[in-house]
């Protein structure tokens, strides 16, 4: 039995000699997944690439709610201003340009 039981704590010292061999390669493989995760983010990639563990959602007050939309709405009103200053100049050479070829049409 001494002979059995010398071999079975052979057999736990490889064990966890091997246990603690992969969970190093376990770890140094999880900081690569990071680092491709992290070039990933920052390029652009996808959303559940890039997406941090998500812990419990913070609570905005009504009033605070109300500003965060209130300053959207600003904002895209000026997109909105500034796309129809952009549209409002191309427009009036794009029309006057449709009428020469119509009436030369409808001349011949």
């Amino acid at each position: 039995m001494p002979g059995q039981r010398r071999g079975l704590v052979a057999d736990k010292s490889l064990l966890e000699a091997a246990l603690m061999g992969f969970e190093q390669m376990m770890k140094g493989i999880d900081e690569k997944i990071a680092g491709i995760r992290r070039q990933l983010g920052a390029r652009g990639g996808t959303e559940a690439a890039a997406a941090p563990a998500q812990g419990p959602r913070r609570r905005l007050s009504a009033a605070a709610r109300g500003r965060i939309a209130a300053a959207q709405r600003k904002r895209w009103a000026e997109l909105k201003k500034a796309q129809a200053k952009k549209n409002a100049g191309g427009a009036a050479g794009k029309k006057a340009s449709e009428k020469a070829p119509k009436a030369a049409t409808a001349a011949t």
